[in-house]
């Protein structure tokens, strides 16, 4: 553990009720706050860089962020993933498709999944639809929730697929590779990826746990300690995760009247 950071409050800087969270390439922090319908941008250490706002975001969730740092943000009442240039102008809107957005990935590419519901829908990297796929069920590559997309090295996608309490593996064009666990991990909040690692979060243990891309588990660490306990207030949990390339660990606490940014050095 290094630090914790974030200034509640609806203003330019502050934490109201934020939903998920990004790192760029030099390690800054993006938050986006449904609570004010800002997205922000840090320091690693929480010094305010950057706050815009936009009249089209209703309820900003996810944020995303491509190789030239364009931002991306999902709006499940909208239906939409609208994209900002780094510097918050507006870009362009991706939506239809059967989309409700709750989280997006870009791949080594610069394509675009956007997980939601069940399904996945794929834009090449000018927004250009592709295809999607996604079921609702409990079977092999099917989806009850996808609430997290990341894309790996190899262009393979990793869904985290909350209802089924499981991570599923996809290769790019849709075809189911793997699963796991199914009663490991229960009820997942978030996950992160970086390199072979994943990283679950676990929001009824306070536990992170970290698995092989192949499903096996390595360890999991208690950050309880840095969370209030259960009633103080409603417990808190982690609700997002990002890694930085400087190999720091970033976890989102927002279900609580004290948002903040619980900042972890990691060793893999």
């Amino acid at each position: 553990f290094l630090s914790e950071w974030g200034t509640p409050g609806s203003g330019p800087g502050q934490l109201s009720e934020p939903s998920a969270i990004a790192v760029d390439a030099v390690g800054n922090v993006y938050l986006s706050d449904k609570g004010s319908r800002f997205i922000h941008k840090f320091t690693p250490g929480g010094t305010p860089l950057l706050s815009f706002q936009n009249p089209s975001l209703r309820e900003p969730s996810c944020i995303a962020l491509d190789n030239g740092d364009a931002i991306y943000v999902c709006d499940a009442t909208r239906k939409a993933v609208y994209v900002f240039y780094p510097t918050g102008e507006f870009l362009r809107v991706l939506r239809g498709h059967g989309m409700l957005p709750s989280d997006v990935a870009m791949d080594a590419e610069g394509n675009i999944f956007v997980a939601g519901g069940v399904r996945i829908v794929e834009f090449n990297s000018r927004g250009r639809f592709h295809h999607a796929w996604g079921t609702k069920g409990t079977g092999p590559g099917m989806f009850l929730w996808t609430k997290n997309v990341r894309a790996s090295s190899d262009g393979s996608l990793f869904v985290l697929d909350t209802e089924n309490s499981r991570v599923q593996h996809f290769d790019a064009q849709g075809e189911f590779l793997g699963a796991w666990p199914t009663d490991s991990v229960e009820a997942p909040s978030a996950f992160a990826l970086r390199g072979n690692i994943i990283v679950v979060a676990q929001p009824v243990s306070s536990v992170l746990e970290a698995w092989t891309l192949e499903g096996k588990r390595l360890f999991q660490v208690d950050v309880g300690r840095y969370l209030s306990p259960s009633g103080t207030e409603s417990k808190e949990y982690v609700g997002a995760l990002a890694f930085s390339p400087k190999g720091e660990l970033f976890a989102l606490v927002s279900n609580t009247k004290r948002p903040r940014v619980l900042r972890f050095r990691v060793n893999f």
